[in-house]
């Protein structure tokens, strides 16, 4: 069953709206916000906000501008700032909704990639932070002609999209989820120049630091992920071993939330956060 969610929206600096929801629970002791990866939306984590709402961890979201319900071209920011933005205005309207209780948040892929980002660039005030099979290196070499194709166009036409090689069999080992995806109206399978190259850039990034992070943080990756790399995750870790804790899913693939096991994983990370929350 789908838990109870109040939807709203904030508009970006350029008036777009950003769709966002909240999935509220009795008597919270904490509130967890999710950050989404490319080319999805934010409703696909509903089950993923049910576990938490049931263990009275409540829960908020958005769509990324270009995504879902908000508005933007599909696929498209025109600086990655927008990105890390987003994630900021979240932690800002998490405090505001809920002010005496621990805040968190949960990225995922793309969304775990700006997560780190956002960690690295604005050291935020959280009690703790989940990054979910964050891009910061691929598992395979990205098409060559489409990385000179798009930081040419980059320059010319940062808006241009190309289909996003997004390989949906890899999603879960539960072949439905990559069909229910497709099917999916609000998903797209588009990436522009501009966001595309900014994808790659930052990953370079993230698969060169080495100063640490400060606040908890659990990363985890499904070992058998085709779409994004587990050695990734691993190495960032050994680079950045304070603070972090390192859980590989052994033969799982991308979406840890999705894999027919999701309701452990989610219990791994409920673990994982008990020890920040206070006892209320």
């Amino acid at each position: 069953m789908k838990p109870d969610t109040k939807e709203f929206s904030w508009h970006d600096e350029d008036g777009n709206r950003i769709y966002a929801v909240e999935w509220p629970t009795g008597e919270p002791i904490a509130v967890l916000g999710i950050i989404h990866g490319i080319g999805e939306h934010s409703r696909r984590y509903d089950h993923l906000a049910g576990f938490f709402t049931d263990n009275r961890i409540a829960c908020m979201s958005y769509d990324r501008i270009g995504h879902g319900r908000s508005e933007g071209k599909r696929g498209h920011a025109k600086d990655y700032r927008l990105f890390v933005d987003e994630a900021a205005r979240l932690t800002a309207t998490m405090n505001q909704r809920y002010p005496s209780l621990p805040v968190l948040l949960y990225g995922h892929s793309m969304g775990g990639q700006v997560l780190l980002r956002y960690l690295i660039r604005r050291n935020p005030s959280l009690t703790g932070a989940i990054v979910s099979a964050p891009h910061i290196r691929l598992p395979f070499t990205p098409n060559p002609w489409q990385v000179r194709l798009g930081k040419l166009m980059r320059r010319l036409k940062p808006d241009f999209t190309q289909p996003n090689p997004l390989e949906l069999s890899q999603l879960s080992r539960d072949g439905r989820v990559g069909e229910q995806y497709t099917q999916d109206p609000l998903t797209h399978r588009l990436l522009s120049a501009q966001t595309g190259i900014d994808l790659l850039d930052n990953a370079a990034v993230l698969d060169a630091y080495a100063a640490g992070i400060k606040i908890p943080t659990l990363l985890m990756h499904g070992s058998a992920d085709g779409i994004t790399s587990a050695d990734g995750s691993r190495a960032f870790y050994e680079r950045n071993a304070t603070g972090l804790t390192y859980k590989v899913w052994p033969g799982f693939y991308h979406e840890l939330h999705n894999e027919p096991e999701w309701r452990e994983v989610c219990q791994y990370v409920l673990d994982w956060m008990q020890p920040l929350i206070p006892k209320r």
